[in-house]
């Protein structure tokens, strides 16, 4: 999975269909657990833009840690949650409530952290 060889590790399709799978799991245990409500229906088409978004952002993340140190692949993800906000609030004239921001915050300092 690395340029240098990996760590012998050939099926990456395989451990992101299995984080996707463990991903839904959880969210169905903790909306029967009643601890998550159940979303809205997204239309048919919008589900599938926003699946293959979902999807050719993360193989394009795991592409960049061929070619880029594990240091900006971090700072870049770090980088995207705050830049999407700012789109979102720019183009879309979106406003986030005190609670959004302050768990935006937490999630890039863990980020930032790791």
């Amino acid at each position: 999975m690395s340029s240098q060889g990996g760590h012998g590790f050939s099926f990456a399709v395989t451990l992101s269909a299995i984080h996707f799978l463990t991903s839904a799991g959880c969210i169905v245990a903790a909306q029967a657990a009643g601890l998550a409500e159940q979303a809205k229906r997204m239309p048919w088409k919008a589900t599938l833009w926003f699946s293959l978004v979902g999807v050719v952002s993360i193989g394009s993340l795991n592409l960049s840690l061929l070619v880029n140190p594990v240091g900006l692949y971090q700072v870049a993800k770090l980088l995207v949650i705050p830049f999407v906000c700012g789109v979102e609030a720019v183009w879309m004239r979106r406003r986030f409530s005190n609670g959004t921001l302050l768990a935006i915050a937490t999630v890039m300092a863990g980020v930032g952290v790791v």
